[in-house]
């Protein structure tokens, strides 16, 4: 398991908390909606990385979004903060 990605320039590491920006259809308009949490795992190698992104939501129920580091893909994941080291 990798430890950390790159995307767009940035890297970001596991437990790192990013935005990643997802562009959904519907009907005939289109917007982007903003996914915020932690991450939990990068997988793969090279330009194949996937990046596990989780949230807690309403009710405390957790969600999850699996993503990937191909920028044809992927929109920008920006990293929010990082967790300070003790």
């Amino acid at each position: 398991m990798a430890l950390s990605a790159i995307l767009n320039g940035q890297e970001f590491h596991v437990g790192d908390t990013v935005r990643v920006h997802q562009r959904i259809q519907e009907d005939n308009k289109t917007r982007i909606q903003v996914f915020e949490g932690t991450v939990l795992a990068i997988r793969g190698k090279e330009s194949g990385k996937m990046y596990t992104v989780r949230r807690i939501g309403a009710g405390s129920v957790a969600i999850e979004r699996r993503k990937t580091t191909q920028k044809s893909i992927s929109k920008p994941a920006k990293k929010a903060t990082r967790p300070k080291k003790k």
